[in-house]
């Protein structure tokens, strides 16, 4: 990584790394530790028993932004989202998927409610349909914190139940029409569900 990072990429490209919850916590600051000096924005999960204390640990150790994604089901989040002492966060990240946290205006409350802390806000889709993808957007607009996001899954899909959003100069575009500005394709609603997923 240290390679690809110094000669490989371009000199203001910052990597988002997502150790997928592989790590215990000695493992994870080692990494972080040997990466210091290496152009990296954030690190998703990295604990693969995540808890409060440990996750204070690792941000308190690091520049990195350490992030929470999937964990939030299992850790208290009026915990995570509070400051435990003066400036300090146990995150400053969390990564926010709608479709997990009960759809667009949970999602939202949390996102407003992590922003209050400190807690930065990425919204990510899963393997959404363009229709999701779309929503998706739509709420990381809203959030209006010039952070990149993730939503250029739709390429996952085989078929889909619409156009998703257009990419242009590296920004998602969003549609002026009303609502979500999402049409579906009519030959395309229902699709078994097998044939939808890359294999």
């Amino acid at each position: 990584m240290r390679q690809l990072a110094t000669t490989v990429l371009p000199p203001a490209c910052r990597l988002r790394l997502d150790a997928n919850r592989a790590w215990p916590a000695a493992t994870a600051a080692r990494f972080l530790q040997a990466c210091a000096d290496l152009p990296i924005e954030m690190l998703e999960e990295p604990l693969a028993t995540p808890d409060i204390d440990r996750l204070q640990a690792l941000q308190d150790g690091t520049t990195i932004a350490i992030a929470v994604d999937e964990s939030i089901r299992c850790l208290d989040s009026q915990a995570l989202l509070a400051r435990r002492a003066v400036r300090r966060l146990v995150i400053k990240r969390l990564v926010i998927k709608p479709p997990r946290h009960g759809g667009l205006l949970p999602a939202l409350a949390l996102a407003r409610r992590a922003g209050s802390s400190g807690v930065e806000c990425i919204i990510t889709s899963s393997l959404d349909s363009a229709c999701g993808v779309t929503a998706a957007a739509h709420l990381a607009a809203a959030l209006d914190n010039r952070l990149a996001h993730g939503l250029a899954t739709s390429a996952w899909l085989r078929k889909d139940t619409g156009s998703p959003p257009v990419i242009g100069n590296g920004q998602l575009l969003l549609d002026a029409s009303p609502g979500l500005g999402f049409v579906p394709d009519r030959k395309r609603l229902f699709v078994p569900l097998g044939e939808l997923y890359c294999r």
